[in-house]
């Protein structure tokens, strides 16, 4: 959850865009501003029907090379 007033300086261009890498996108913007970040654990419940369409190879390597990336540039 973010405070609707510090989404207002966000570039959304940058932040926004891929599958779900925008999660470390946004994080990585917050936290250049010194804020503090706090996990809010969400649970869903088990899929009933049907399988999901990720592909959990890409999404997890897409995933690790946006945070690298990140790491790198936090330096």
């Amino acid at each position: 959850m973010v405070e609707k007033k510090l989404l207002k300086d966000l570039n959304f261009d940058k932040i926004f865009f891929g599958y779900g890498d925008c999660f470390f996108r946004m994080a990585y913007s917050l936290k250049k501003k010194d804020l503090i970040i706090r996990e809010v654990p969400v649970f869903y419940p088990k899929r009933v029907y049907g399988e999901s369409k990720t592909k959990l190879a890409t999404v997890t390597f897409k995933y690790f090379y946006e945070a690298v990336k990140f790491r790198i540039k936090s330096r």
